[in-house]
């Protein structure tokens, strides 16, 4: 049996060499001594801290979609035209881009978690199971991009049969295969993000959807079937001010008024929008972390985790923004 390893002496970088599998318990023995076990929790710590903002981040986004769709329906009916099938399609494929990608990180939190309970516990299984699991998302991420799977059946089970035989070993060499195997899974997963075209679609439908929610949002507001005075009370909330008792109906009648508010609603709706793009760029930066994270730990380096909770508190940050 043989699979892909990093070269002996570094272990930081994916240097494709094929060795036997006993080849590969032996480096694993020999490379492992410098591993720092604490080091290991704390990036578990840092795994599911990435896993859990990145699955918010999309979560929100979703919603944001999700509204979208709902608005192209209404415009479309509202002008008496059928609705829109070939633009829900499209929508329903960004969905299902985000519906994937949510799998893959609610399997990377529940792979980190199993990871920090390897650097106190053995639990060779477990962990075998959920790197599995993390791959097979990945490949079905992969799939709705119309990417080559990350790893074959094949590879698959070689590598789930590698991490068994080395975790029977000692615990830092559970660790460690562990860990490479991660990372590969995280490497692949970055490579799909930053694909220009995944990110390209995401932008370009963003730029109608938001001119799309903003029309709608105005056409209800201007026949009076949606209330503006609650913007009018965020508005003038720093001054202790709050909207009249008939401020809707002034600001139906009033070009200028109802002009600026509608101004305001297109702002708020291209901010969200720029705030799922800067989502997409955090989950971008906190994966790329995570990597460097597991570099750094399988050359026996401290963990660095400054940079990886910035792009975390980012990441928590917009989603807050967006579900205001």
């Amino acid at each position: 049996m043989q699979t892909i390893v990093e070269q002996p002496n570094r272990c930081s970088r994916s240097a494709i060499v094929k060795l036997p599998l006993y080849v590969l318990v032996l480096f694993l023995l020999q490379a492992c001594h410098s591993l720092n076990i604490e080091s290991a929790r704390t990036l578990a710590e840092e795994g599911r801290n990435v896993a859990a903002a990145g699955s918010s981040q999309i979560f929100v986004s979703d919603m944001e979609f999700r509204n979208a769709r709902e608005a192209e329906v209404f415009m479309h009916a509202y002008a008496g035209a059928e609705k829109p099938d070939q633009i829900l399609e499209d929508y329903k494929s960004i969905m299902l881009e985000l519906s994937k990608r949510k799998t893959v990180f609610t399997n990377l939190a529940s792979l980190y978690a199993i990871f920090y309970d390897l650097s106190s516990n053995d639990a060779p299984a477990r962990i075998e199971t959920a790197v599995n699991n993390l791959g097979d998302a990945v490949n079905n991420y992969a799939t709705t991009l119309s990417s080559a799977p990350f790893l074959s059946n094949e590879s698959v089970t070689k590598a789930g049969a590698i991490a068994h035989a080395a975790m029977s070993t000692r615990k830092k060499n559970m660790i460690m295969q562990s860990s490479v195997l991660i990372r590969e899974r995280l490497h692949r997963l970055l490579k799909l993000l930053e694909n220009p075209l995944v990110r390209q679609q995401l932008v370009t439908w963003k730029m109608n959807l938001a001119q799309n929610r903003a029309a709608v949002a105005q056409m209800l507001m201007s026949h009076g079937v949606l209330d503006a005075t609650p913007l009018l009370n965020q508005m003038g909330s720093d001054a202790g001010l709050q909207g009249a008792p008939d401020a809707a109906d002034i600001i139906r009648k009033n070009t200028r008024l109802s002009n600026g508010l509608e101004q305001v609603i297109e702002y708020r709706m291209q901010n969200n929008l720029l705030a799922i793009d800067k989502g997409y760029d955090a989950t971008c930066k906190a994966i790329r972390e995570l990597i460097h994270l597991h570099e750094q730990l399988e050359k026996g380096e401290p963990v660095t985790v400054s940079s990886v909770r910035q792009a975390i508190v980012e990441l928590q940050s917009i989603a807050e923004q967006l579900n205001k």
